[in-house]
């Protein structure tokens, strides 16, 4: 009998230490938005975020410059586990992820640029009780960088979603600390036809990954749930993606260049029926207000393209920098260096004490984006409620149905 007892101990021992320990797998404390839930769209959502980077190249895609085919690198967030006690959430370095041309340029010219920090860990494990998870691209602005809006890819990711965004090569902010001229019309002219092509890359090597079972993100997407936003010239990409990517259901263009969509560019059957949210800031300084972004509302208010919702969300004092974190990597003080004319433009558009609050901005990005994401990807109505309530002074809100 005291064998027995000592026997049945021991495996209620092992049970408790499995319990307690190893054999008990992570669960967040609160739920994604569904059909009836609506969490609070400004707030963290409910998971932890990993990140990871990946690099492949679009052989399809070959130029002089790269006749192997266009190098994409994607940086990929995603809900994860969270990783051990004493982890450290990630910075961007310039210098360590630069190419070396960039980098040895920083060096040569004592340029610094500040480290960017985001609440993601790098190569974290993916959580995979909560998925499948919709997917969402995101598209840098000109001479911007696929991580330069930290305060919004993560904070979807949090949401339920796997966030994807590619440095635009040839437009980057590695193309301007490199000295080119990464703005150069010809440049731009070319990145126009390149953006599209590369969101759509990007879906199909996300959508390989999906399928790959040796992939961490294997079964993990929803492929044919996909979400688009972007900012200044990525606000044009999101607008001309869905010509391209038929699995798109939203576009988010966050004060977009839109004057190049005209003349065919764009058509009613690309986006008629695709809900459409404008992120506009009112005291622009690159990209006019009236004509780039409340003029392409309601462009898409004009019969012909307008049979799906469509929203303007103005920031009174924003600039066309605060839609992302450019402000943090203070290119302004290294102006001269880096061959800008103006850089006061750098300060005052969207960094000044004049504009809204960064972080308010910010704020108020995620309330509105991350709410119509909800609403459509996760099939969560009631987070469309957020988008009729007032959510800062700073804030004028626009809707209409069809």
């Amino acid at each position: 009998m005291q064998a027995s007892h000592g026997w049945w101990w021991m495996v209620w021992v092992c049970f408790a230490v499995v319990a307690w320990g190893c054999g008990v797998s992570y669960a967040p404390e609160k739920e994604a938005a569904s059909l009836g839930l609506a969490p609070t769209p400004d707030k963290m959502g409910p998971f932890t975020v990993g990140v990871r980077t990946i690099k492949i190249v679009d052989s399809g895609r070959k130029r002089a410059a790269y006749p192997d085919g266009r190098p994409l690198v994607i940086e990929i967030w995603y809900p994860a586990v969270p990783p051990k006690e004493g982890a450290v959430k990630d910075k961007y370095d310039p210098k360590t992820d630069a190419p070396k041309t960039t980098v040895d340029r920083l060096i040569a010219e004592g340029i610094n640029i500040p480290l960017l920090a985001q609440e993601a860990y790098r190569d974290a494990e993916v959580y995979k009780k909560g998925g499948p998870y919709p997917l969402i691209l995101f598209s840098h602005g000109s001479g911007g960088v696929r991580y330069q809006s930290v305060f919004q890819c993560p904070h979807l990711a949090s949401h339920g979603y796997v966030v994807v965004a590619v440095d635009h090569i040839d437009n980057t902010l590695y193309d301007i600390l490199a000295g080119k001229d990464a703005r150069d019309s010809g440049i731009l002219i070319q990145s126009a036809e390149d953006r599209p092509l590369d969101q759509v890359k990007v879906w199909e090597e996300m959508k390989r990954r999906n399928a790959d079972s040796s992939d961490p993100l294997h079964q993990m997407i929803e492929i044919e749930n996909v979400g688009i936003t972007g900012h200044s010239f990525g606000g044009f990409t999101s607008a001309l993606t869905p010509r391209y990517l038929p699995a798109l259901k939203v576009s988010i263009p966050q004060a977009p260049f839109t004057s190049g969509l005209t003349g065919g560019v764009v058509l009613p059957e690309h986006l008629a029926k695709l809900p459409i949210m404008v992120l506009a800031s009112k005291a622009d300084q690159t990209l006019d207000y009236a004509k780039e972004q409340r003029g392409f509302y309601e462009r898409m208010l004009e019969p012909s393209f307008f049979q799906a919702a469509r929203y303007l969300v103005t920031l009174e004092r924003g600039g066309h920098f605060t839609f992302s974190n450019m402000c943090d990597l203070d290119l302004a003080k290294n102006a001269t260096k880096l061959g800008f004319k103006k850089p006061e433009d750098l300060i005052n558009d969207g960094c000044s004490e004049l504009n809204v609050k960064p972080l308010e901005g910010h704020r108020l990005t995620n309330y509105y984006s991350t709410a119509l994401f909800n609403a459509i990807l996760r099939k969560s109505s009631k987070s469309l409620d957020f988008l009729t309530q007032i959510a800062s002074t700073e804030v004028q809100f626009e809707s209409k149905a069809p």
